[in-house]
Parts: C-alpha cells; sequence; structure tokens
C-alpha cells in the first residue's frame, strides 16, 4: 500500500527530517527573557548556534513575531524553522520606535514605552 504517490513531497519531506536530524544534535535551545525596565522592556533571545543573519522581526499592529530560519540551498522557497516566537505587546509600547539589536550573541528587540505627560493642575478660585 502506497501512502504517498508523490515522489518530490517524499523527497522534500526526506530532506528536511535528515537537516532536522542533523540540526538536534548540534542546536542549542533557544532562551527567551523579557525584562521589564522603567522606560520600556528588552526582550532577550540568546541563541548561540543560530546566524545573527538568520532572524527575522515581523510586527503587525501590536503582534511582534521573532523567528529565525535555515535558508535551504536547493529551493529558496523552503525555509526550515529553527526558532519562532509571537509576543503580543501592551497599548503602552511606542511601537515606531521599537529597535532591533545583535549584540553579546543575542538579540535585543527594544520596547520603548510612550511617554506619558503628568502634571498637577492647580485650582483657581474666584
Amino acid at each position: 500500500m502506497k501512502l504517498f504517490k508523490d515522489k518530490k513531497f517524499l523527497q522534500t519531506i526526506a530532506r528536511q527530517i535528515d537537516i532536522w536530524n542533523t540540526l538536534g544534535g548540534g542546536v542549542v535551545q533557544t532562551e527567551v527573557n523579557v525584562e521589564k525596565r522603567k522606560k520600556g522592556a528588552i526582550i532577550h533571545v540568546s541563541a548561540p548556534s543560530v546566524n545573527p543573519e538568520a532572524f527575522q522581526i515581523l510586527l503587525n499592529q501590536n503582534k511582534l513575531t521573532v523567528f529565525a530560519a535555515l535558508p535551504n540551498t536547493e529551493d529558496n522557497d523552503v525555509q526550515i524553522p529553527l526558532f519562532y516566537q509571537e509576543f503580543i505587546l501592551p497599548q503602552h509600547v511606542a511601537l515606531d520606535r521599537i529597535k532591533a539589536v545583535y549584540e553579546g550573541n543575542e538579540l535585543q528587540v527594544r520596547l520603548p514605552y510612550l511617554e506619558t505627560y503628568t502634571r498637577q493642575i492647580d485650582i483657581e478660585f474666584e
């Protein structure tokens, strides 16, 4: 009994399984930490075995997606995911000022908070 009739599909799956088996022995677990500060937050992504150019960051409204993919040299349309994480950002993050920096063997996504303006209003007595 044939489960799969499409040989191209089987070849693609077999190649991906082979890559995953190869990677499984040498890839270090990705570590994600969120550090909250007074003026913002920083998402720290540490993946020592991942090439810094493999990371990508997407922002869609308040959903931030951080991922890394291993490009397939045989087929540019196929990428093998190494890491994928989504974050729902709170309303007080300044979305237009988000920065990503790769420093010290980790990816840092810096999330500044919106600046709030607070002042006391004096009450005048007439």
